[in-house]
Protein backbone atom coordinates (compact mmCIF):
# COMPACT_ATOMS: atom_id res chain seq x y z
CA UNK A 1 0.00 0.00 0.00
CA UNK A 2 2.78 2.49 0.91
CA UNK A 3 4.46 1.87 -2.22
CA UNK A 4 1.13 1.93 -4.40
CA UNK A 5 0.69 5.99 -2.76
CA UNK A 6 4.13 6.94 -3.19
CA UNK A 7 3.83 5.75 -7.16
CA UNK A 8 0.42 7.61 -7.15
CA UNK A 9 2.26 10.66 -5.73
CA UNK A 10 5.20 10.97 -7.91
CA UNK A 11 2.54 10.41 -10.98
CA UNK A 12 0.44 13.38 -9.51
CA UNK A 13 3.70 15.43 -9.84
CA UNK A 14 4.45 14.71 -13.22
CA UNK A 15 1.54 15.44 -14.13
CA UNK A 16 0.84 19.10 -12.80
CA UNK A 17 4.34 19.95 -13.79
CA UNK A 18 3.24 18.81 -17.63
CA UNK A 19 0.24 21.00 -16.97
CA UNK A 20 2.09 24.21 -16.28
CA UNK A 21 4.37 23.53 -18.80
CA UNK A 22 1.42 23.17 -21.24
CA UNK A 23 0.17 26.16 -19.72
CA UNK A 24 2.80 28.44 -19.70
CA UNK A 25 3.13 28.31 -23.75
CA UNK A 26 -0.94 28.88 -23.77
CA UNK A 27 -0.31 32.06 -21.70
CA UNK A 28 2.55 33.09 -23.60
CA UNK A 29 1.02 31.99 -27.22
CA UNK A 30 0.41 34.74 -29.64
CA UNK A 31 -2.66 37.20 -28.97
CA UNK A 32 -5.10 38.26 -32.14
CA UNK A 33 -3.66 41.84 -33.03
CA UNK A 34 -5.04 44.81 -33.83
CA UNK A 35 -6.12 45.19 -37.73
CA UNK A 36 -4.42 48.84 -38.02
CA UNK A 37 -5.58 48.80 -42.12
CA UNK A 38 -9.07 50.01 -40.71
CA UNK A 39 -7.84 52.39 -37.91
CA UNK A 40 -8.32 55.78 -37.91
CA UNK A 41 -5.38 57.21 -36.89
CA UNK A 42 -4.46 60.52 -38.19
CA UNK A 43 -1.56 62.97 -37.72
CA UNK A 44 -1.25 66.34 -38.14
CA UNK A 45 0.63 70.08 -37.84
CA UNK A 46 -1.62 72.38 -35.60
CA UNK A 47 1.06 74.39 -35.91
CA UNK A 48 4.61 75.14 -37.76
CA UNK A 49 7.02 78.39 -38.29
CA UNK A 50 9.28 78.48 -41.28
CA UNK A 51 12.53 79.13 -40.67
CA UNK A 52 13.76 82.91 -40.66
CA UNK A 53 16.54 82.24 -43.27
CA UNK A 54 17.46 79.96 -46.01
CA UNK A 55 20.75 79.01 -43.58
CA UNK A 56 18.68 79.38 -40.11
CA UNK A 57 17.53 76.73 -37.73
CA UNK A 58 14.74 78.32 -36.21
CA UNK A 59 11.91 76.38 -37.56
CA UNK A 60 9.64 74.27 -35.74
CA UNK A 61 6.53 71.99 -36.01
CA UNK A 62 3.83 71.06 -33.29
CA UNK A 63 2.20 67.62 -34.17
CA UNK A 64 -1.25 66.19 -32.59
CA UNK A 65 -3.17 63.01 -33.31
CA UNK A 66 -6.41 61.86 -33.71
CA UNK A 67 -8.51 58.61 -33.59
CA UNK A 68 -6.75 55.16 -33.07
CA UNK A 69 -6.26 54.53 -29.35
CA UNK A 70 -4.40 57.12 -27.13
CA UNK A 71 -2.23 57.97 -26.11
CA UNK A 72 -0.51 58.36 -28.93
CA UNK A 73 3.49 59.10 -29.73
CA UNK A 74 5.30 61.35 -31.87
CA UNK A 75 8.41 61.15 -34.27
CA UNK A 76 9.95 63.20 -36.99
CA UNK A 77 11.55 61.90 -39.85
CA UNK A 78 13.86 59.20 -38.85
CA UNK A 79 13.83 60.12 -35.20
CA UNK A 80 12.93 58.10 -32.20
CA UNK A 81 9.02 58.15 -30.90
CA UNK A 82 7.92 59.70 -27.99
CA UNK A 83 5.47 61.98 -25.97
CA UNK A 84 6.97 65.20 -26.79
CA UNK A 85 4.96 66.84 -29.69
CA UNK A 86 6.87 69.91 -30.49
CA UNK A 87 10.20 69.47 -33.33
CA UNK A 88 11.82 72.65 -32.89
CA UNK A 89 14.86 74.16 -34.66
CA UNK A 90 14.41 72.96 -38.17
CA UNK A 91 15.63 74.45 -41.25
CA UNK A 92 13.70 74.56 -44.79
CA UNK A 93 12.53 71.28 -46.00
CA UNK A 94 10.20 68.42 -46.38
CA UNK A 95 9.45 66.62 -43.20
CA UNK A 96 8.18 63.27 -42.25
CA UNK A 97 5.77 63.26 -38.82
CA UNK A 98 4.86 60.30 -37.57
CA UNK A 99 2.40 59.46 -35.10
CA UNK A 100 1.95 55.68 -33.15
CA UNK A 101 -0.92 54.84 -30.98
CA UNK A 102 -1.32 52.59 -28.31
CA UNK A 103 -2.34 49.75 -30.08
CA UNK A 104 0.94 49.97 -32.06
CA UNK A 105 -0.55 51.49 -35.28
CA UNK A 106 1.33 53.88 -37.23
CA UNK A 107 0.22 56.88 -39.54
CA UNK A 108 2.78 59.88 -41.43
CA UNK A 109 1.55 63.29 -43.18
CA UNK A 110 4.53 65.33 -44.76
CA UNK A 111 4.91 68.84 -44.00
CA UNK A 112 7.02 71.20 -45.75
CA UNK A 113 8.75 74.65 -44.01
CA UNK A 114 10.22 77.19 -46.39
CA UNK A 115 12.69 79.98 -46.29
CA UNK A 116 12.35 83.26 -47.06
CA UNK A 117 14.54 84.46 -50.42
CA UNK A 118 15.99 80.76 -50.76
CA UNK A 119 15.38 78.51 -54.56
CA UNK A 120 16.73 75.09 -53.17
CA UNK A 121 14.64 72.53 -53.58
CA UNK A 122 15.39 68.43 -53.81
CA UNK A 123 13.62 65.61 -54.39
CA UNK A 124 14.90 61.66 -54.80
CA UNK A 125 14.56 58.49 -56.50
CA UNK A 126 14.14 55.44 -54.81
CA UNK A 127 15.28 51.80 -55.55
CA UNK A 128 13.65 49.42 -53.34
CA UNK A 129 15.71 46.89 -51.22
CA UNK A 130 15.21 43.55 -52.70
CA UNK A 131 17.52 41.33 -50.41
CA UNK A 132 17.08 40.48 -47.05
CA UNK A 133 20.21 39.76 -44.97
CA UNK A 134 21.91 42.46 -46.48
CA UNK A 135 20.66 45.24 -48.54
CA UNK A 136 20.82 47.09 -51.70
CA UNK A 137 18.43 50.05 -51.43
CA UNK A 138 19.60 53.05 -53.40
CA UNK A 139 18.19 57.00 -52.43
CA UNK A 140 19.56 59.30 -55.56
CA UNK A 141 19.29 63.31 -55.11
CA UNK A 142 18.30 65.69 -57.42
CA UNK A 143 19.08 69.64 -56.09
CA UNK A 144 18.15 72.20 -58.30
CA UNK A 145 17.81 76.04 -57.72
CA UNK A 146 20.15 77.83 -55.13
CA UNK A 147 23.83 78.21 -55.80
CA UNK A 148 26.38 75.52 -57.03
CA UNK A 149 28.50 73.05 -56.53
CA UNK A 150 25.68 71.30 -54.16
CA UNK A 151 26.42 69.15 -51.26
CA UNK A 152 24.51 65.68 -49.88
CA UNK A 153 24.07 64.02 -46.68
CA UNK A 154 22.09 61.32 -45.24
CA UNK A 155 21.11 61.00 -41.32
CA UNK A 156 23.65 62.52 -39.04
CA UNK A 157 26.48 61.65 -41.80
CA UNK A 158 29.10 64.35 -43.09
CA UNK A 159 28.19 66.45 -46.39
CA UNK A 160 30.26 65.14 -49.66
CA UNK A 161 29.77 65.52 -53.32
CA UNK A 162 28.10 62.17 -53.73
CA UNK A 163 24.05 62.49 -54.51
CA UNK A 164 23.77 58.67 -54.51
CA UNK A 165 23.61 56.50 -51.28
CA UNK A 166 23.69 52.58 -51.53
CA UNK A 167 23.34 49.26 -49.28
CA UNK A 168 20.29 50.68 -47.99
CA UNK A 169 17.88 49.14 -45.47
CA UNK A 170 14.01 49.42 -46.28
CA UNK A 171 12.92 52.66 -44.03
CA UNK A 172 12.52 55.99 -44.26
CA UNK A 173 16.02 58.46 -44.63
CA UNK A 174 16.54 62.08 -43.69
CA UNK A 175 18.53 63.73 -46.55
CA UNK A 176 20.34 67.21 -46.50
CA UNK A 177 21.23 68.79 -49.69
CA UNK A 178 23.65 72.29 -48.86
CA UNK A 179 24.22 74.51 -51.67
CA UNK A 180 27.15 77.03 -52.13
CA UNK A 181 25.81 79.84 -50.30
CA UNK A 182 25.33 77.29 -47.03
CA UNK A 183 21.64 77.22 -47.23
CA UNK A 184 19.84 73.93 -46.87
CA UNK A 185 17.07 71.36 -47.53
CA UNK A 186 15.97 68.45 -45.97
CA UNK A 187 14.24 66.09 -47.44
CA UNK A 188 12.75 62.74 -46.27
CA UNK A 189 13.41 59.58 -48.77
CA UNK A 190 11.60 55.99 -48.08
CA UNK A 191 13.10 53.10 -49.61
CA UNK A 192 10.48 50.31 -50.26
CA UNK A 193 10.31 46.99 -49.23
CA UNK A 194 10.86 44.69 -52.67
CA UNK A 195 10.34 40.99 -52.98
CA UNK A 196 13.75 38.93 -51.57
CA UNK A 197 12.28 35.97 -52.54
CA UNK A 198 12.90 34.14 -49.16
CA UNK A 199 11.33 30.13 -49.06
CA UNK A 200 9.40 28.89 -46.69
CA UNK A 201 10.26 25.31 -47.56
CA UNK A 202 14.14 25.95 -47.70
CA UNK A 203 14.33 28.71 -44.84
CA UNK A 204 11.33 29.93 -43.35
CA UNK A 205 10.22 26.48 -42.45
CA UNK A 206 13.65 24.47 -40.47
CA UNK A 207 13.46 27.58 -38.52
CA UNK A 208 10.07 26.53 -37.43
CA UNK A 209 11.04 22.64 -37.23
CA UNK A 210 13.74 23.42 -35.00
CA UNK A 211 12.40 26.39 -32.53
CA UNK A 212 8.78 25.98 -32.67
CA UNK A 213 7.19 22.83 -33.55
CA UNK A 214 6.77 20.95 -30.40
CA UNK A 215 3.63 18.74 -29.12
CA UNK A 216 2.80 20.90 -26.73
CA UNK A 217 3.33 24.46 -28.60
CA UNK A 218 2.93 24.26 -31.78
CA UNK A 219 2.98 20.65 -33.13
CA UNK A 220 0.48 17.66 -34.21
CA UNK A 221 -1.84 17.93 -31.38
CA UNK A 222 -1.34 21.34 -29.70
CA UNK A 223 -3.63 23.17 -28.23
CA UNK A 224 -1.95 26.24 -29.84
CA UNK A 225 -2.20 25.30 -33.62
CA UNK A 226 -0.42 23.40 -35.70
CA UNK A 227 2.50 25.08 -37.26
CA UNK A 228 3.50 21.48 -38.83
CA UNK A 229 0.69 22.68 -41.52
CA UNK A 230 1.07 25.66 -43.58
CA UNK A 231 -2.35 27.24 -43.87
CA UNK A 232 -1.65 27.53 -39.49
CA UNK A 233 1.76 29.04 -40.53
CA UNK A 234 0.36 31.49 -42.70
CA UNK A 235 -2.61 32.25 -40.95
CA UNK A 236 -0.84 33.60 -37.82
CA UNK A 237 1.99 34.79 -40.41
CA UNK A 238 1.97 39.02 -39.07
CA UNK A 239 2.21 38.04 -35.54
CA UNK A 240 4.74 35.70 -36.00
CA UNK A 241 7.32 38.12 -37.77
CA UNK A 242 6.03 40.51 -34.84
CA UNK A 243 6.67 37.98 -31.99
CA UNK A 244 10.26 37.11 -32.95
CA UNK A 245 11.09 40.71 -33.93
CA UNK A 246 10.76 42.06 -30.35
CA UNK A 247 12.09 38.76 -29.19
CA UNK A 248 8.67 37.17 -27.29
CA UNK A 249 8.53 34.16 -29.46
CA UNK A 250 10.10 31.25 -29.35
CA UNK A 251 8.98 29.96 -25.80
CA UNK A 252 12.69 28.76 -25.19
CA UNK A 253 15.82 29.63 -26.64
CA UNK A 254 16.26 32.20 -29.58
CA UNK A 255 16.68 33.22 -32.93
CA UNK A 256 19.61 34.99 -34.51
CA UNK A 257 19.71 38.09 -35.96
CA UNK A 258 19.46 36.55 -39.25
CA UNK A 259 16.78 33.82 -38.69
CA UNK A 260 14.51 37.17 -37.49
CA UNK A 261 15.43 38.99 -40.80
CA UNK A 262 14.00 35.71 -43.07
CA UNK A 263 11.24 35.83 -40.95
CA UNK A 264 10.01 39.57 -41.40
CA UNK A 265 11.09 39.28 -45.55
CA UNK A 266 9.43 36.39 -46.30
CA UNK A 267 6.24 37.62 -44.32
CA UNK A 268 6.70 40.88 -45.97
CA UNK A 269 7.08 39.27 -49.16
CA UNK A 270 3.43 38.00 -48.70
CA UNK A 271 3.98 34.76 -46.58
CA UNK A 272 4.06 32.41 -49.54
CA UNK A 273 4.36 28.88 -49.84
CA UNK A 274 7.52 28.63 -51.95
Amino acid sequence: MIKHSTFNFYSFLIFVALLIYVASCSSNDISEPVDCSTSDLAVQATSQTNPSSCAAQDGSITASGSGGKSPYQFAINTGSYSSVALFPNLSAGTYTLKIKDSNGCEQTVDVVLTAPGSTLTATSTNTADTQCVSNNGIIEVNASGGSAPYQYKIGTGAFGSASSFANLAEGSYAVTVKDGSGCTVTISAKVEHGKTGVSFANEINPILQAKCQSANCHGSGSINGDWTKFSAVSAKAALIKKRTGDKSMPQTGSLTAEQIALIACWVDDGALNN
